[in-house]
């Protein structure tokens, strides 16, 4: 990994010397570049989103609930009302879909009153606590690989404590999975439910990763909730010993024993979001804290890549005329053509609110990868320990 941090660190030496030697471009052209970039990608995206909503609405128009083994799993802490309301939200769905809950050793009261839950739905709901491991794992990875390994089940439903999905949403996601047989299939993620400058950040931030993942720009991404995957394929899953980031291992195994994954942009299952920015910033700091010691680890191309373009994010205030600052402003042009359009057609949002909400967004992004990314960057590899902490919400 250190290697791979050294190079990867050169890459911001790199870049700086580009800068200092290229800062001969005018500005009117970066604004040139910026709308011809913007426009182009608006059209792209929105014509490929309203082709994939034709496709999906078609391939569920008939669909129908199967008699298929189903668990749901999820792992929670100190989620009290939360956690105990979706359990009785998922066990309203017909008597073949199951949950199994591991607790992460709760100190509020909630196992104790999942314990008492169970006495309500009997066989149909399990309640387990997070084992011991030596392994280098989030929590939520020891559980989901428990489930995995230990329940026979037709389909997984991985969800956080807080996913909500709708029964009708659940049913077309699951016939679709079993229809066209696909190994695993994602619902849209959605931080919709309360008015906030965090759950707007989260909203846009969700929108955003499916719509790149539709177009495939991101393969190595994985959403870590909110997805089916099929029972015989969960079982070829495993962590190893050291594992910084258990959504992104998941993605890496899936795609290198070539299972067919799915993004569908029409099913969405609502969950929390940072409520504030502050919190939202420690969210995305806790994200890069186990991100990249992952991707210096298992997708050093990627962070090589994400590296060259962090990096002129970074020199952009002070080098704003050379190459690769051009290079960061057309990177612009795409994220804000693309945002507008998703926020407009899978958010549902007015333009006025997209518009706002995409500018937020890309504030907040532009400050996480430009400052906050090459800090951490920099300290990871005198970092003694590393320690799992739950997301800011």
């Amino acid at each position: 990994m250190k290697i791979g941090w050294f190079f990867s660190f050169c890459i911001y030496v790199f870049v700086f010397f580009i800068d200092f030697y290229t800062s001969f471009i005018p500005m009117w052209i970066n604004f040139i570049l910026f709308t011809i970039i913007c426009i182009s990608i608006t059209f792209f995206v929105l014509k490929k989103l309203h082709s994939k909503i034709e496709i999906e609405e078609e391939l569920y128009k008939d669909s129908e609930w199967k008699e298929l083994k189903i668990f749901v799993i999820t792992v929670e802490k100190n989620e009290g009302k939360v956690i105990l309301d979706a359990v009785d939200h998922y066990l309203s769905f017909p008597e073949n879909v199951k949950m199994r809950i591991y607790d992460d050793n709760s100190t509020d009261g909630t196992y104790e009153k999942l314990l008492e839950k169970r006495e309500k739905y009997h066989e149909r709901l399990e309640i387990l606590r997070i084992k011991s491991t030596n392994k280098v794992l989030h929590p939520k990875g020891i559980g989901v690989e428990d489930a995995f390994h230990s329940i026979e089940a037709d389909y997984f439903f991985v969800m956080d404590a807080d996913s909500i999905v709708s029964f009708e949403d659940f049913k077309k996601g699951l016939f679709i999975a079993d229809r066209q047989k696909i190994d695993v299939v994602h619902l849209t993620r959605r931080n919709d439910t309360i008015e906030s400058a965090g759950y707007r950040i989260g909203d846009t931030d969700e929108l955003m990763m499916v719509a790149m993942k539709s177009i495939n720009l991101i393969p190595w991404n994985f959403s870590g909730s909110g997805f089916f995957i099929k029972g015989d394929v969960a079982k070829t899953l495993h962590y190893g010993s050291s594992v910084f980031s258990e959504d992104t291992e998941i993605g890496r195994q899936l795609r290198d024993s070539n299972f067919k994954i799915e993004y569908l942009i029409t099913l969405e299952v609502h969950e929390r979001a940072p409520l504030t920015l502050r919190r939202s910033f420690s969210q995305r700091m806790n994200w890069l804290k186990m991100g990249i010691p992952h991707y210096l680890k298992e997708e050093k191309g990627a962070i090589f890549v994400g590296n060259f373009i962090f990096a002129s994010f970074t020199y952009l205030p002070f080098f704003a005329f050379s190459i690769s600052s051009t290079l960061a402003i057309g990177v612009g042009g795409f994220a804000f053509g693309l945002l507008l359009t998703v926020s407009k057609v899978l958010g549902k949002k007015s333009v006025f609110q997209s518009l706002l909400d995409v500018i937020l967004y890309i504030v907040v992004e532009y400050i996480t990868f430009a400052f906050i990314y090459p800090a951490m960057l920099f300290i990871t590899p005198f970092r003694k320990h590393l320690k799992f902490s739950k997301n800011a919400v």
